[in-house]
């Protein structure tokens, strides 16, 4: 899901993104039109993993990948990063080969694509601190909708599809390689790269030096951080529901009355709002003895409990 940051809906009223966005409390989640104000922050230890909690619900939620069969696995990556910018060209035996493309400015267009976990590693393999994490690689022969991740994609989710057929959550996008120079000064550029031989790349003093390249890794590193590793963890936390205001509503005053699909709270201004498709419903409020209507207009329904 897209919001004014990246992240997957994981539970009726949690979202799973990256720490680093650095997302907090009172940060909007507008869902199927409704604003949710985010009231909880669950940072998973020794990892890039924030989940998010609202006082709502949500009408849907994808599942977590609990699974340690993640490497060789087709893999589907959603984000709404930069888009595809200019040619990046590299003069190879008299002509100009094609490497990637530079980044362009940001569209906020939604965009899907496929790729495949090359690795799966568990804390403390990856070289990059104590997180879980999958790598895939941008490569130029995996078809026409091989995917990368680009500037702005970090928090999106990579899914892969269960035994049951569902595509479930198995990893949250964490970087990329992406800074890379045609030449050895300069700036240089931001881009998705599947064939780095003749580009530079940075070394830790910041110099640019020729890219190391094999004939299995020529292209640009994606890392997600792994799920499934803290898959349990997660799931403890999703299967609390904060908060004690619930929304019912029924198709008569006189019942039964169910936990309304899709609502969101906010707990300063004692209001709830519900989408208009909810006109003809009868609603209670638990933890409220009253409900007020404040507006039933043509998009949204608010009540006051």
């Amino acid at each position: 899901m897209f919001f004014d940051f990246a992240g997957t809906l994981v539970g009726p009223q949690h979202i799973l993104t990256a720490a680093h966005l650095r997302v907090s409390t009172n940060a909007i989640a507008r869902v199927a039109g409704l604003p949710h104000r985010i009231t909880g922050v669950t940072n998973i230890a020794g990892t890039d993993l924030r989940l998010l909690t609202v006082d709502g619900r949500f009408p849907d939620w994808a599942s977590l990948y609990a699974r340690t069969d993640e490497a060789g696995r087709t893999a589907m990556l959603v984000g709404r990063g930069q888009p595809r910018g200019n040619p990046v060209l590299v003069p190879t035996d008299g002509t100009n080969r094609l490497c990637g493309w530079t980044w362009a400015a940001a569209d906020g267009r939604p965009r899907w694509g496929t790729n495949v976990v090359r690795a799966a590693l568990a804390p403390g393999e990856s070289g990059l601190g104590s997180p879980a994490i999958l790598a895939c690689l941008f490569d130029d022969d995996a078809g026409d909708d091989e995917a990368g991740t680009t500037g702005g994609d970090s928090g999106n989710g990579l899914f892969i599809r269960d035994r049951d057929g569902v595509w479930k959550l198995a990893g949250v996008a964490l970087s990329v390689e992406a800074q890379f120079n045609t030449i050895a000064e300069g700036d240089g550029f931001f881009g998705s790269i599947f064939d780095r031989r003749g580009l530079f790349e940075q070394d830790e003093a910041g110099a640019w030096i020729p890219t190391t390249n094999t004939e299995q890794q020529r292209g640009a590193v994606l890392l997600h951080t792994r799920v499934s590793t803290y898959a349990s963890a997660l799931n403890a936390w999703i299967a609390q529901r904060p908060g004690d205001i619930r929304l019912l509503s029924a198709a008569s005053p006189s019942g039964p009355f169910a936990e309304h699909p899709s609502y969101a709270v906010e707990p300063a201004e004692r209001e709830l709002q519900v989408s208009a498709n909810a006109e003809g419903r009868f609603f209670r409020v638990e933890g409220s003895e009253r409900v007020e209507v404040l507006e039933a207009g043509t998009e949204r329904i608010r009540l006051r409990y």
